[in-house]
């Protein structure tokens, strides 16, 4: 066999050289453009279920089936995945793909029940039982871009739901121009709770569980105040939002005073702890309550719209015990709800901090939470996912009643967030692949030509 000429040799060292030198600094080159000095490396756990999930899953004895309406080799391979883990975590578990459009029967069965399937769309069923999760529930848009999957949020909300049997009673109170979001009741019963909405005077008080009460225009009348304190000393809960700037309510205000909390007359503003440029939009700080667990183990943050203050009340109720769960920062201030020219802080405003919620508690006897924002639970808001909204109100329905099984589980970000390198570092990777490996490969060459000499 014809041997290599030396000539030869030392020409293609040279030549392999320069093209790795090249390539290399025309990667690099295009990452320095791209993404200034960060590189995208890190792993999301997107496929992981939550500690939730394994636990509450984990307990079924009743099988469910979950229903994909796509071909298996069509549907996103990420939820694939995903929905392969709730199989190896639960026995009782089962995952069929069935082609919306070769089974036209399934489709027609379920929307004469009043459930309209759609392609990609996902079935969970128990029985006679059926939860319908649409393919948009599943996805988290910003902006018009798929930000996030929020699959195991709604498939395990679907879940626990259809296992629970007798399911706890929401009463949403109707008759003083209350502001009832079709969010925040898909969020009770995402949560495993059954919603109602009635005057009290039309309704049984007794089976609900929880009385919301959301932001109220018009006061309540005396019997209805008799209700609610029934209802409190039988170990009722009571959620109640209130914004500023309201007509007075004497009988809900004195109702609230024995459980030692005051309606504030004031709209609160936050000088740093805001969003949307707007010091109305204050993001509140998390008091020390269990309502609050959560947070203080995943700094995920509210906001607060046109907030009222609320004022613990000294005394007034030596046996109720109240607690700030949310409140605004020390360079808060307040401005009268009557009106304002400006938002900018000036002389005579009251300072801060604030409660902006209070729940008081009395051991048997009943709970009252009461939300300074009535925007609070608004549908824009409780849709935002990087917003904490949505899951201060499931932990709130959670901690309120025992034997419902709520989660809140955040949904995965498919943007990866980007591991940053700083700039020494990216020079020096770019001066060992773009100049000392090439040195390396024609020094070996030159060893290589040396060795064969002395053969």
């Amino acid at each position: 066999m014809k041997q290599l000429s030396n000539k030869k040799i030392y020409s293609l060292i040279g030549i392999l050289a320069v093209v790795i030198f090249v390539l290399f600094n025309l990667l690099f080159g295009q990452l320095g453009e791209q993404y200034s000095t960060k590189i995208d490396l890190t792993d999301n756990g997107l496929y992981d279920l939550s500690e939730e999930t394994e636990l509450y899953v984990g307990r079924l004895d009743t099988p469910i089936t979950i229903t994909v309406l796509a071909a298996e080799e069509e549907y996103p391979s990420m939820l694939v995945e995903i929905l392969e883990r709730y199989t190896e975590v639960s026995g009782q578990i089962q995952i069929a793909y069935k082609d919306p459009y070769e089974n036209p029967t399934l489709l027609e069965t379920y929307r004469q029940k009043g459930i309209n399937l759609g392609e990609s769309d996902i079935l969970v069923t128990q029985d006679a039982y059926a939860k319908h999760i649409t393919f948009a529930e599943i996805l988290v848009e910003e902006n018009g871009s798929v930000t996030g999957i929020q699959l195991e949020q709604v498939l395990t909300s679907a879940i626990l739901n259809l296992a629970v049997e007798n399911k706890p009673q929401v009463l949403f109170t109707l008759g003083h121009n209350e502001s009832i979001t079709t969010s925040l009741e898909s969020l009770f019963v995402e949560n495993n709770f059954e919603t109602t909405q009635a005057a009290l005077s039309a309704t049984n008080i007794e089976e609900a569980a929880l009385v919301v009460i959301a932001n109220p225009k018009g006061d309540f009348q005396v019997d209805e105040i008799q209700m609610l304190e029934n209802f409190l000393a039988e170990d009722g809960k009571i959620i109640m939002m209130c914004e500023p700037g309201i007509e007075e309510m004497p009988n809900l205000e004195a109702l609230l005073a024995k459980w030692n909390i005051g309606l504030g007359d004031s709209v609160v503003l936050e000088s740093q702890a805001y969003i949307s440029n707007n010091p109305l939009n204050i993001i509140p700080m998390y008091g020390s309550h269990e309502i609050n667990r959560y947070f203080m183990e995943n700094p995920i943050y509210m906001t607060l719209p046109s907030s009222r203050n609320l004022e613990q009340l000294a005394n007034a109720t030596g046996s109720i015990q109240t607690t700030a769960v949310l409140l605004s920062t020390s360079d808060s201030y307040g401005k009268s709800a009557e009106g304002y020219d400006t938002t900018a802080k000036e002389d005579g405003d009251v300072t801060g901090p604030f409660a902006l919620s209070l729940v008081s508690e009395k051991e048997g006897a009943g709970a009252i939470l009461v939300l300074g924002s009535g925007k609070s639970y608004a549908d824009d808001i409780l849709s935002v996912s990087s917003y904490a909204n949505k899951m201060f109100f499931t932990q709130v329905a959670t901690y309120f009643n025992d034997d419902v099984v709520a989660v809140s589980i955040p949904a995965k970000t498919t943007v990866i967030p980007p591991l940053v390198m700083a700039s020494n570092t990216i020079l020096m990777i770019g001066i060992v692949f773009g100049g000392i490996l090439p040195v390396l490969i024609i020094l070996l060459g030159l060893v290589k030509v040396l060795k064969r000499k002395k053969l």
